[in-house]
């Protein structure tokens, strides 16, 4: 539609389910924000702490360059629930869909009283930083969400995604120390039920 490279009445169309999206985001925000309220204040936590082995993990990318092509350093730094690359995708999905909300209702319903500046301005922002996301979600996150499948089954189905300890231990060695006494009570508390254990909760 931005580009030109459909008929007006296909942009129309277009534009009508850009809004219906709109909505469908809008009340999925604040949603999350409201019912899952501590979930959401949990996961910020997580997003924006950032310590000395967070800053370090750029220095080579976690080691993922060397495990799968061999370039660069195969040393990695302890990292908590997630990585450093996963706290920069979440900073930057938290606070595009914060603008899009933002900007996208603006000018929907007061496109006049932004004034040209600010109605143009809201416009760019809203169209390149949404081009922007997709295309760093499709391009970035999903190949490596499916390279670490683990990680995609967990976030990916209904209720409370597990992930085995071991995996936690070998991505996220700082939160799996925190998991380590939960599981063994939750271990032990199988064990007497005759049910086993050793999984880590992810979500």
């Amino acid at each position: 539609v931005y580009f030109g490279w459909v008929s007006d009445a296909t942009a129309a169309a277009f534009m009508r389910w850009h809004v219906y999206f709109g909505v469908a985001l809008t009340f999925a925000t604040l949603a999350y924000a409201i019912f899952a309220f501590d979930r959401a204040v949990y996961f910020l936590k997580e997003i924006f702490t950032w310590d000395r082995d967070t800053w370090l993990w750029w220095t080579n990318f976690g080691g993922y360059p060397y495990k799968f092509l061999k370039i660069g350093s195969p040393k990695t730094y302890p990292q908590s629930k997630y990585n450093a690359g996963q706290k920069f995708y979440a900073i930057l999905i938290v606070f595009a869909v914060l603008l899009v909300i933002v900007t996208g209702w603006s000018l929907y319903y007061f496109p006049q009283a932004l004034g040209k500046y600010w109605a143009l301005l809201f416009f760019n922002l809203h169209v390149w930083v949404t081009l922007f996301v997709t295309l760093f979600m499709l391009l970035v996150h999903v190949p490596l969400a499916l390279i670490m499948f683990t990680d995609f089954k967990a976030m990916f189905r209904f209720g409370a995604g597990y992930v085995p300890l071991e995996y936690a231990e070998e991505h996220s060695p700082k939160w799996s120390e925190k998991l380590v006494p939960v599981a063994e009570v939750e271990a032990e508390q199988a064990s007497r039920r005759g049910k086993g254990a050793g999984i880590a909760p992810q979500a």
